[in-house]
């Protein structure tokens, strides 16, 4: 709906942005093959992730609030060079669900204030992690 502010400072050419966000992965991992050094895997798992972003323009104010989650799967190799240090390389796809509200603030000839909720269900591929794994 439609709400008056007041006290707002809108009008300055500086823009200014912020964001946070926060996940968590539990997942499952099971060796397929393993020849001396050489590991394959796959594993499985719940995902949480919620993130926060706030901007900030000339005329306009957006907040953003993501809620998601689902199950997450992934496939990967990792080669042990030494008993305790590892290289790793590794693909994860995920399905979730999500939830998302943006709150609109823009200052034109009326201060005006909109909301916008979305509501869906997603299949994403993610990047291929590559990194170091110590076992202790």
């Amino acid at each position: 709906g439609n709400n008056t502010i007041y006290n707002q400072n809108y009008g300055t050419s500086e823009n200014e942005s912020d964001s946070f966000s926060l996940a968590l992965y539990i997942t499952k991992l099971k060796y397929a093959y393993r020849n001396k050094n050489l590991y394959l895997y796959y594993g499985y798992g719940p995902f949480g992730k919620y993130s926060y972003q706030f901007s900030t323009g000339s005329y306009e104010q957006i907040k953003t609030n993501s809620i998601s989650g689902g199950l997450n799967g992934c496939l990967g190799v990792e080669w042990f060079f030494s008993k305790q240090f590892s290289l790793f390389a590794e693909y994860s796809l995920n399905a979730s669900a999500n939830y998302s509200r943006v709150n609109y603030l823009i200052n034109g000839s009326n201060l005006t204030s909109n909301q916008s909720i979305t509501k869906g269900f997603t299949f994403n591929s993610n990047p291929v992690l590559i990194g170091l794994s110590i076992y202790l």
